[in-house]
């Protein structure tokens, strides 16, 4: 269970193309782990990462991340030291877009 005093301390700039009201937040994060996983590792602080971790474990958060369509390099990198994978583990490190966005 997710005690909303720890979604409280969760970084606000993982939030940044939300509404920022607490109950969306609570929503969020109850409701949809997927997109708080990648957000965390994309957007987050250690502290962010480490929150989410506790949530919903090291299988799910490896799972999630690893099936993910589109993760940074740098996110990709940090995730398969943290838990010791390849990085061609990783569906996005594969999976390349017709159309890349280049900036």
């Amino acid at each position: 269970m997710i005690d909303d005093k720890e979604i409280n301390k969760l970084s606000l700039s993982l939030f940044w193309d939300v509404p920022q009201d607490l109950l969306n937040i609570q929503r969020i994060v109850k409701q949809n782990p997927d997109w708080m996983i990648q957000r965390a590792f994309e957007y987050g602080a250690m502290s962010d990462i480490r929150q989410v971790l506790g949530w919903y474990g090291k299988e799910k958060t490896i799972r999630v991340l690893c099936s993910a369509e589109s993760l940074s390099k740098v996110t990709v990198g940090f995730a398969s030291s943290l838990f010791d994978l390849n990085k061609t583990d990783f569906k996005c490190y594969n999976y390349k877009r017709s159309n890349p966005t280049y900036y």
